[in-house]
């Protein structure tokens, strides 16, 4: 489990988004665990009102280990929450600061552009409204998504253009333009 979650932070480690959900995580935790907390401490005051009748101390003995126990375990659980919501902030803030977390355009191909992020703004300004993205990231993760199923029950064609090999994908009242090498290269509505 932990080198699962080391691998995530080595892929997603730069991603702000990737940090607020790990930020999301922790603040359940610690709900959770507060509530598990709450519940424990309830099941063992009931364990004791049933103690002190003495017929009752049958259950309330059970009632009380087990609200020990679910206390304790749920204690544990909100002080790593506590603990890794600490870190989780300073990590997204460190990245704020330094940019780190900054789109990342990696599937985008520069086509005429001088760089792929120049492309992809570009590319969101012209066609971000018309697919329901707020900005470049979300019109990004719509052309990836997109991408993914884009070559199945769709028709296709050749583009021509400043890449060579670019295939245009049309389905659901959208297409997406891909280059030889899975980049995107457009994505709009048709």
């Amino acid at each position: 489990m932990v080198g699962t979650l080391n691998k995530n932070d080595q892929a997603y480690g730069d991603n702000n988004l990737y940090h607020i959900g790990k930020i999301l995580s922790d603040i359940g935790s610690i709900a959770v665990g507060g509530l598990g907390m709450a519940g424990g401490s309830a099941l063992v005051g009931g364990g004791l009102v049933l103690d002190v009748t003495g017929v009752g101390a049958i259950a309330g003995v059970p009632a009380n280990i087990a609200g020990v126990a679910i206390a304790t375990s749920s204690g544990v659980v909100a002080k790593n929450g506590t603990q890794n919501i600490i870190k989780d902030a300073s990590d997204l803030i460190s990245n704020i600061k330094s940019g780190a977390g900054e789109l990342s355009s990696s599937s985008w191909n520069k086509g005429s552009f001088k760089s792929p992020t120049d492309s992809l703004e570009n590319h969101f300004k012209k066609h971000g409204t018309e697919v329901g993205a707020k900005d470049a990231d979300q019109y990004l993760r719509k052309a990836e998504e997109f991408a993914k199923t884009a070559k199945k029950r769709s028709t296709k064609s050749p583009v021509k253009g400043a890449v060579d090999g670019v295939i245009r994908y049309k389905k659901d009242g959208k297409y997406i333009d891909l280059a030889p090498d899975g980049s995107i290269v457009s994505f709009g509505k048709q």
